[in-house]
């Protein structure tokens, strides 16, 4: 996905890694989290700063509980949480970092369906 947005001329300076049951996954969480770890190692070798779409209880599944991938000087590890109903359960819940974030991350996004599509609500810091 990175080389053909490459190839097509686009840049960001942030991707979301989309980390859900969706998706194929080893039932062997380690080799999850080495995958997950290859992706943030990668894009952050490109300057670019990485986020994950994904829920705790998703993450846990899938990564690990106990799971927090080294940021090699990111900083913070932006997290992408969909389940909120409309955008004041978004904006008065979904925000909540004890509640909600994983991996050692912080809520910067939460989602919820709106107009038949989905919204999303920015977290304050």
């Amino acid at each position: 996905a990175f080389n053909y947005a490459l190839s097509q001329g686009a840049s960001a300076p942030m991707w979301w890694l989309d980390i859900e049951p969706a998706n194929s996954w080893s039932a062997n969480t380690s080799l999850n989290d080495q995958v997950i770890q290859a992706a943030v190692d990668f894009l952050g070798g490109w300057g670019i700063t990485v986020g994950v779409y994904s829920t705790k209880s998703w993450w846990a599944a899938i990564a690990g509980s106990g799971f927090a991938p080294d940021l090699a000087g990111q900083g913070v590890f932006p997290n992408w949480v969909p389940g909120a109903a409309d955008a004041a359960a978004a904006r008065d819940y979904y925000c909540t970092q004890a509640k909600y974030a994983f991996g050692g991350g912080t809520v910067w996004l939460a989602q919820y369906p709106s107009g038949g599509y989905d919204g999303n609500y920015a977290c304050p810091p």
